[in-house]
């Protein structure tokens, strides 16, 4: 922001504004999956799985293709087409 003030590269108007994923954030994309593998997760499905469209658990590895998630001491792989939504659990260390 103070080298913009100086410098002033932009001759009109504006609002200089910094975002960041969050603490829950979405995971979207293979990458973001392997960066957190060991992370708990939320995950919701398209279509329900064995009767269950919300999945909670341990993100244990991700391919192309699938997800692989350990609930309840239960290895679940859930093939990534069948995924609406990802988000990490938010960690608070007190």
């Amino acid at each position: 922001s103070g080298v913009l003030d100086v410098e002033d590269p932009i001759k009109s108007e504006y609002e200089l504004e910094v975002s960041s994923p969050g603490v829950d954030r979405i995971l979207r994309t293979t990458s973001h999956y392997e960066e957190f593998v060991g992370r708990e997760v939320n995950l919701r499905l398209k279509r329900p799985d064995q009767n269950r469209r919300k999945l909670t658990g341990l993100l244990k590895s991700v391919s192309f293709n699938e997800v692989v998630l350990e609930v309840g001491g239960e290895t679940i792989v859930v093939i990534r087409d069948n995924i609406d939504k990802t988000r990490l659990v938010p960690v608070f260390d007190t």
